[in-house]
């Protein structure tokens, strides 16, 4: 073996276990963090509904579709960011690290003020009971309050999220998991504390989504400590980000957000437009219940991206195949495990957890569990497709899909409530993503290992003749 190859294999090694310690070191702090907050969203939850009502915490679910629409307005460019400073990080480019957060900041407030400023121009020419539904009349003026908290929270919150971005680009997960738990836990108190004194909605939105932001504040003034380099400077800003950020954000956004926005909150306004408010809480809590479950997930695939992300920079195929069986043997089986416990003790649990405010079925339960299994599988094989370097072929497949997924879950709705909803959402990812995104992933490694592979003796003497001649 030669020195170069030698040295090839042991610098392999260390990144090899540089990687294992700090997805190990995420999942830890990740799951310590999360249980306190998990349990904390659990009692926040029925306690809000028992104060606020059936009918008011439909409102306020409502109303959290304006804000995911506000999220929107990043573009992407939170996960294009994340992924652009990790290129750059294993370059060791701290110029470009320092020049690629800016002009994410710089992208995401320019957009997310545009992003405030049509909501409020769509909001003064249409009638918000169009939007919503004609079954939320008389609940007109709680909405137009609580969407100006909801728009001014969500603008801070995508400002300081890049911040957060950089942390995962860095493969320091795991203190963003300590701030975000403090800023889960400190809005569950804040909602337990207050709801009794304030029951309004606006009141659960500046604890539920306020607190956050707060806690990604300190992160960013963490982080900046931490790496003083990446204060801001004028003289060390670099052109030429700007459209490469805005092409991979917006394909990124397309193909991871467009449609968890088209099932939850598509799914939302079919709700109240064919049932009313009531159906909306039992869709929200079952959504509340999925983001629960996500946050399990995420706690491996957040932290994943950026290092599959470094593994393809470096070539290192064999690590991304790996990771690849670990990750998709690991979603299979947590997904088998929260079907089989949804359908049989979800609906004993939920009654707990809601105190008799909103009854789920056993048959909900069992819809909403495919769904949601299939849903994680996608998102485990999107991570590592784009992990992998394919930002752009999901996208388009993401557009259609979304589509379907709106038409069959409102043909379902219509014929069987909120179980046919989620039966239609779970066949539109099965004609699509589920089967499609392994697919791709499968050719994107093959293309990784072609582009590192050495040259065939052939092409080495083609390409050294030139030199033995000169």
């Amino acid at each position: 073996m030669s020195d170069d190859a030698e040295t090839s294999c042991e610098s392999n090694s260390a990144d090899n276990q540089r990687r294992g310690k700090a997805l190990k070191l995420a999942a830890v702090t990740a799951i310590a963090s999360k249980l306190g907050s998990v349990v904390l969203q659990l009692i926040a939850v029925p306690v809000a509904i028992g104060v606020l009502g059936k009918e008011q915490y439909g409102v306020y679910a409502t109303v959290l579709i304006f804000y995911a629409l506000l999220q929107l307005a990043e573009c992407g460019l939170l996960g294009s960011l994340s992924r652009r400073l990790t290129i750059a990080a294993a370059a060791n480019d701290r110029d470009g690290e320092h020049s690629i957060l800016y002009t994410g900041v710089t992208l995401i407030a320019v957009l997310g003020t545009l992003g405030i400023a049509i909501l409020c121009g769509v909001l003064s020419q249409v009638s918000i009971l169009t939007i919503v539904g004609q079954n939320f009349a008389g609940y007109e003026s709680d909405i137009y309050h609580s969407i100006g908290f909801a728009a001014v929270i969500s603008l801070l919150y995508l400002i300081t999220y890049n911040f957060a971005a950089a942390r995962f680009a860095y493969q320091e997960a795991h203190i963003y998991n300590m701030w975000g738990a403090l800023g889960n836990i400190s809005g569950g108190v804040l909602l337990i504390s207050g709801i009794h004194l304030f029951p309004s909605v606006p009141y659960v939105i500046i604890s539920v989504l306020g607190a956050p932001v707060i806690s990604q504040t300190f992160n960013a003034i963490h982080l900046l400590i931490q790496r003083p380099y990446l204060r801001f400077s004028m003289q060390r800003m670099q052109g030429g980000y700007f459209k490469t950020l805005w092409k991979e954000g917006l394909s990124l956004q397309i193909a991871q957000n467009l449609s968890v926005i088209g099932h939850q909150e598509g799914g939302k306004i079919i709700l109240g437009h064919v049932f009313g408010p009531a159906s909306v809480a039992l869709f929200a809590a079952l959504m509340q219940i999925r983001v629960f479950l996500t946050n399990l997930v995420l706690v491996v695939t957040m932290p994943l991206w950026p290092s599959i992300t470094e593994a393809k920079e470096k070539g290192d195929v064999a690590w991304i195949r790996l990771s690849r069986k670990r990750a998709s043997l690991a979603v299979i089986g947590f997904a088998l495990c929260t079907a089989a416990g949804l359908t049989v003790a979800g609906p004993f649990a939920a009654d707990l957890w809601l105190r008799g405010a909103i009854a789920i079925s056993h048959v909900q339960f069992a819809a909403f569990a495919v769904y949601f299994g299939l849903l994680m599988w996608v998102h485990v094989q999107f991570v590592l497709l784009t992990g992998a370097g394919s930002i752009y072929r999901p996208a388009f497949l993401m557009v259609g899909e979304t589509a379907l997924a709106v038409t069959l879950a409102y043909a379902g709705a219509k014929m069987g409530g909120e179980t046919g909803l989620f039966i239609g959402l779970a066949i539109s990812i099965a004609c699509v993503s589920a089967w499609s995104f392994p697919l791709l992933l499968s050719r994107q490694i093959r293309e990784v290992e072609e582009s590192f592979a050495p040259p065939a003796p052939d092409q080495r003497r083609r390409e050294e003749a030139p030199a033995l001649h000169g």
